[in-house]
C-alpha cells in the first residue's frame, strides 16, 4: 500500500479499449514512456517487447497470448510497485506482416507525492494518515465566509460564498478555469428513482448570489426501462439582478442545463421601462453578457461584443459631456446615436413575434475630453442573443416531448432501456451514465462543460526599438477597453502595472533584446517583445518592413529598409531573399519583388550597419 507509507500516484491510464501494435512500432503511454514490438517468433507463439523512457531502454521481456507485461519500480520506500501493466489478447505472426492485440492497460505515474502529518494544503493541515484514509482540517487559522467570496481551500477545491449579506449562502466547487472539458454530474442513483435539482446536480442553473433555482429532472424507477412519461422535467422563469444593479431585475430560465433569458421585468435602462417577454410567445434566448466591470475605451477604439457586435467611440464632444457611437455587426453599420454621461445605450431588435427587444445595453458611466486623449468609461454591460430558441407544445429534444409550457414540461415520449455500461442522451446535453454493473442499477445524469480560454490580453508596445535610457509605453487592453491594474513583466518579473487608462510607462535601462508580458487574473495573458539598444550602436541598427503583410506566390511585395530609431529610409541597403540578393534599396529605403515560390523572410545589411532578420 502506498498510501500507507504516505505516498499517493496519479492514475494515467485504465482503458480496455483493443489496440494493435505491428512489429517495429510502439504503444505511446504516458510520462515519456513506450512499448516496442522488437520481434514476433515465427509460430506466433510470442513477443520480445522493450519499454523505453525518453528513448533510453529500461526493461524488457518476453510475453505469449494472455500474458500481462508489467514493469514494477521503487516508489519512496514502497518496493516493487506495478507501475505500468499491459495484457496481451492475442500475437499474431503472418507472412508479411505480425501484429500483437492488445485489450488493457493500466499506468500510475512515477512522480509521486509524498504526505505526512501536520503537510500543509492550502487552508488545510493533514491530521492523520493511514492506508484506509487521510483526514485533514483548518488548524492553522480560523477561514472567513465573507459574502461573495471565493475562497481557495486545497488544490483545485474552493469555496464560493454568496453576494448577500442577509443569508450566509455557501458551497464547495473544484476550479475548472483551465480550458478543457468537464464533466458535471448529478447525485447517483441506485436501484430507485430519484429527482435532481441544482442542489444536487451541478449542471442546472442556479444563482448562488440569489438562491433561486429553475430546473428539476424527476424519474420514477422501475428496474432497467424508465416508462414512456415516468421521467419528467421542469423549468421555470425566476427573478435575478442585472450584475449592474441600477437597472433592476430580469428573469432567467434554466432550459435544458443552460442560461436563457426569458423576459424584462420592467427593467430601468435609462429613462424607459421595459418588460419584453420572450417566454410567452415561445421563445428563449441565451444570456451573452452581464457584467458591470468598469472598462475604459477611447476615441477612435472599440468595445468589443457578442455575435460579431462592435461598439465603436466616434467622437466625444468638447465639453465632455456627450459620446457619438456606432455599432456594427460584422463591420456593417447597424445603429448609430449620441450618449451622456450616466446614461444607456439601448439597441432593440424585433426577435420572432417581440418586437423592439433590447438586446445590447451599455451603460456609460463617465465621458472624459482631455487636451491630448479623451475617453469613456463603461459600467455596464447586458447582452442576448438575437438567434432564439423556440419551445411549443408537441416539440421534442432528443427523448423528451414538450407537454405544457407554463411552466415549461417535457416528458419521456417513450421508453428509455438504462443497460449496463451504457450512455444515453436524454435532451440537450443532458444525458445519463449508466454503471457497468449486471446486478444493480446504478446511474447518474450528467452534461459534458467546455471551458473556453478567458478573455485575450492585448499588449501594445511603442516603441518597440529604443536607445539605452528611453521610455517605453505598454499599453493594456482587452475586447478593445483599457485594462486596469494588469501586471507587466519583463522576462518574467514583474515591473508594475497598469493605469486607469491601461498605461505603464518603463524607462529602459538595460541594452538586449526582452519579452514584455501583460497579465490579470481572469484573462490570457499576452507577450510581445522590444529591443534596446546600447547608445555606441544606435546609428548602426535597421529595420526590415514588408507591404502587404499577407504574402501569396505571385504578389509583388515592397520591402523597406528604414533606421530602427526614427524610422528614416535607408538607401544603398542590400536586401536578401532565401540566401539570394535581390539589389538595393533606393532613396525611399525601397524595393520592390515578385516571389514567386514559398521562402524566408527577408534580411537587409548594409557596410557600417548591423544586418537584420525582418521579425515575423
Amino acid at each position: 500500500s502506498l498510501m500507507s507509507d504516505g505516498i499517493l500516484a496519479k492514475v494515467l491510464l485504465d482503458i480496455d479499449d483493443d489496440e494493435s501494435i505491428y512489429s517495429g512500432s510502439s504503444l505511446a503511454l504516458e510520462e515519456g514512456y513506450n512499448l516496442n514490438i522488437q520481434q514476433v517468433d515465427v509460430n506466433g507463439n510470442s513477443v520480445w517487447m522493450s519499454l523505453t523512457k525518453d528513448g533510453d531502454e529500461v526493461d524488457d521481456a518476453i510475453l505469449s497470448s494472455g500474458d500481462t507485461y508489467v514493469y514494477e519500480k521503487d516508489l519512496g520506500g514502497v518496493e516493487d510497485v506495478p507501475l505500468i501493466a499491459v495484457h496481451i489478447d492475442s500475437v499474431f505472426s503472418g507472412t508479411e506482416t505480425n501484429v500483437v492485440s492488445i485489450d488493457g492497460i493500466f499506468q500510475i505515474s512515477d512522480d509521486y507525492v509524498e504526505i505526512d502529518e501536520d503537510d500543509e494544503y492550502g487552508e488545510m493541515t493533514i491530521s492523520s494518515v493511514s492506508k484506509t484514509e487521510i483526514e485533514m482540517k483548518n488548524e492553522e487559522g480560523d477561514i472567513n465566509l465573507e459574502e461573495g467570496d471565493i475562497i481557495d481551500l486545497m488544490g483545485k477545491l474552493k469555496f464560493i460564498v454568496a453576494d448577500d449579506s442577509d443569508v450566509l449562502r455557501f458551497a464547495p466547487f473544484v476550479d475548472m478555469s483551465e480550458p478543457g472539458t468537464y464533466e458535471l454530474r448529478g447525485t447517483i442513483a441506485e436501484e430507485q428513482g430519484f429527482t435532481w435539482t441544482p442542489l444536487n446536480f451541478e449542471g442546472f442553473y442556479y444563482d448562488i448570489d440569489e438562491g433561486v433555482s429553475s430546473e428539476s429532472l424527476t424519474v420514477e424507477y422501475d428496474g432497467r426501462s424508465i416508462d414512456e412519461g415516468n421521467l419528467t422535467y421542469k423549468a421555470e422563469p425566476v427573478p435575478v439582478e442585472f450584475e449592474h444593479n441600477n437597472w433592476g431585475k430580469y428573469n432567467v430560465i434554466g432550459f435544458m442545463a443552460e442560461k436563457y433569458f426569458a423576459s424584462y421585468n420592467e427593467s430601468e435602462f435609462g429613462d424607459e421601462t421595459y418588460d419584453s417577454d420572450l417566454m410567452s410567445n415561445g421563445q428563449l434566448s441565451k444570456v451573452l453578457i452581464d457584467e458591470d466591470d468598469e472598462k475604459s475605451v477611447y476615441t477612435g477604439s472599440s468595445l468589443i461584443l457578442e455575435e460579431g457586435y462592435t461598439l465603436n467611440i466616434r467622437e466625444i464632444d468638447v465639453n465632455g459631456e456627450r459620446v457619438m457611437v456606432e455599432l456594427t455587426r460584422d463591420g456593417d453599420e447597424v445603429d448609430s446615436g449620441v450618449i451622456s454621461s450616466n446614461d444607456e445605450y439601448v439597441y432593440e431588435k424585433d426577435l420572432g413575434s417581440e418586437d423592439d427587444v433590447p438586446i445590447i445595453v451599455v451603460h456609460f458611466n463617465n465621458v472624459f475630453s482631455g487636451t491630448e486623449t479623451s475617453a469613456v468609461f463603461v459600467e455596464g454591460i447586458f447582452q442576448i442573443s438575437e438567434d432564439y430558441l423556440e419551445v411549443d407544445d408537441g416539440d421534442t429534444f432528443g427523448e423528451m416531448e414538450v407537454t405544457s409550457t407554463n411552466p415549461i414540461t417535457l416528458e419521456n415520449e417513450d421508453d428509455i432501456d438504462l443497460d449496463e455500461d451504457s450512455t444515453i442522451d436524454i435532451m440537450g446535453e443532458i444525458k445519463f451514465k449508466v454503471a457497468d454493473d449486471s446486478s444493480t442499477v446504478r446511474y447518474y445524469p450528467f452534461v459534458e462543460v467546455e471551458t473556453e480560454p478567458d478573455e485575450s490580453l492585448n499588449i501594445d508596445i511603442e516603441p518597440t526599438t529604443v536607445v539605452e535610457g528611453e521610455e517605453i509605453t505598454f499599453t493594456v487592453t482587452s475586447r478593445g477597453a483599457a485594462i486596469k491594474d494588469a501586471s507587466i513583466l519583463i522576462d518574467g518579473e514583474k515591473v508594475g502595472t497598469t493605469s486607469d487608462e491601461g498605461v505603464f510607462e518603463y524607462d529602459a535601462d538595460e541594452a538586449g533584446n526582452f519579452t514584455a508580458t501583460a497579465q490579470k487574473e481572469g484573462y490570457v495573458s499576452s507577450e510581445g517583445n522590444f529591443e534596446v539598444i546600447s547608445p555606441e550602436d544606435e546609428s548602426k541598427k535597421i529595420s526590415i518592413e514588408v507591404s502587404p503583410e499577407e504574402v501569396f506566390e505571385g504578389t509583388p511585395i515592397t520591402i523597406s529598409v528604414v533606421k530602427a530609431i526614427g524610422s528614416e529610409p535607408l538607401e544603398d541597403a542590400e536586401v536578401f531573399f532565401d540566401g539570394q540578393s535581390l539589389g538595393k534599396t533606393d532613396e525611399d529605403g525601397t524595393i520592390t519583388y515578385n516571389p514567386k515560390e514559398p521562402g524566408t523572410l527577408p534580411t537587409s545589411w548594409k557596410p557600417g550597419w548591423m544586418a537584420t532578420l525582418m521579425q515575423n
